[in-house]
Order: structure tokens, then C-alpha cells, then sequence
């Protein structure tokens, strides 16, 4: 998947894919843990609104 970065205000935004906004149930408010690894350009995001999910439930939702 990719997405498209925006500006707002003086910062960079990239946009939670509703879709997985519903399958993890994050909700506004919820606090994201953010790991950056600058010498391979990935960042990392942790939801703590996140539920637990069996992979099944996961290729269930996402059909």
C-alpha cells in the first residue's frame, strides 16, 4: 500500500487507512508509541487503542 504524505500547518501528515482504523479499532485520542530507524528510513507505529487479533480474524476482516 502507499500513501500520499500532506502538509498541515508546519508538519508532515500521512493518513491511518480507515479500513485498518476499523479492523484494530483505534479510536481519536488513542496515544501511538512511534519507533524511527534512521539508517533504513522505516518508522514504526504502535497503537495503544489496538485490540489483539488471530490471524484469522484478520483475513476475515479484511475481505
Amino acid at each position: 500500500m502507499q500513501q500520499t504524505v500532506y502538509k498541515s500547518g508546519s508538519s508532515l501528515v500521512v493518513v491511518v487507512p480507515s479500513e485498518f482504523v476499523e479492523v484494530i479499532g483505534v479510536k481519536t485520542g488513542d496515544l501511538v508509541a512511534v519507533t524511527i530507524n534512521y539508517d533504513n528510513g522505516t518508522i514504526r507505529y504502535a497503537f495503544s487503542g489496538a485490540k489483539q487479533l488471530t490471524i484469522s480474524g484478520i483475513s476475515q476482516k479484511r475481505k
